[in-house]
């Protein structure tokens, strides 16, 4: 089922990217959802394993490219993207590879104790890490500032946005530049790289993909 109006099981929590609550018990479906609803033309069914996911989309990035027609992008380094500022949850997953990245470029003695430090104590997700906060904040621990510190082991999560599947629709952009990115169709943006903003896009289709895959079969 593609679902076309955005719920949740949150109390007062409109969903949009930020909707990853660990205690909302849909917004990881309604996240796949709404992703395979911004590209229609691909099928609105769970791939099989992870070999079919690494698979999604390969060849040609036409589907990609289509999504991405009337926009344009210019990051202007305010910081909300990385702050939860505009409203609702803010969240950072990083899978293994991306958590031995990050504490190797930290300096810290072994990737267990970067995850002891700098992630959140929720293993939903096999393979997937979800990044503390600041203190008492919706920031992410790694904002210096209205910069990130990790800037060159960020992970794909932050290189790809906002390119994510879940914004490709008219009504998820338009509210995503409303309330929380200034940069979304900035007058000052550059022409796009469309080739090189399509490439972003499959990679978070990929990843959104794997770590529904990853969910913990709690039975």
């Amino acid at each position: 089922k593609v679902v076309t109006m955005l719920t949740c099981s949150t109390p007062n929590l409109a969903v949009n990217r930020q909707c990853r609550s660990p205690t909302c018990t849909s917004s990881m479906q309604i996240r796949w959802d709404t992703r395979l609803h911004a590209l229609p033309t691909q099928r609105a069914e769970p791939l099989a394993d992870t070999e079919a996911a690494n698979n999604a989309g390969t060849g040609s990035l036409a589907l990609f490219e289509r999504a991405l027609e009337g926009k344009s992008f210019m990051c202007t380094e305010c910081g909300k993207c990385c702050s939860g500022k505009g409203g609702g949850w803010f969240e950072v997953w990083i899978n293994d590879e991306e958590a031995q990245a990050l504490s190797s470029g930290l300096g810290f003695i072994s990737v267990e104790a970067f995850r002891k430090e700098c992630c959140k104590p929720y293993d939903k997700h096999e393979g997937w890490w979800l990044l503390k906060n600041r203190p008492g904040t919706e920031t992410c621990i790694f904002l210096d500032g209205k910069l990130c510190s990790v800037h060159n082991t960020r992970p794909s999560q932050c290189r790809t946005y906002p390119w994510w599947p879940e914004l490709m629709e008219k009504t998820s952009w338009d509210q995503e530049k409303a309330q929380i990115c200034e940069g979304f169709d900035h007058p000052d943006a550059p022409p796009l790289d469309v080739h090189s903003a399509a490439l972003q896009l499959k990679q978070a289709t990929r990843d959104t993909q794997l770590q529904m895959l990853s969910v913990k079969d709690k039975t």
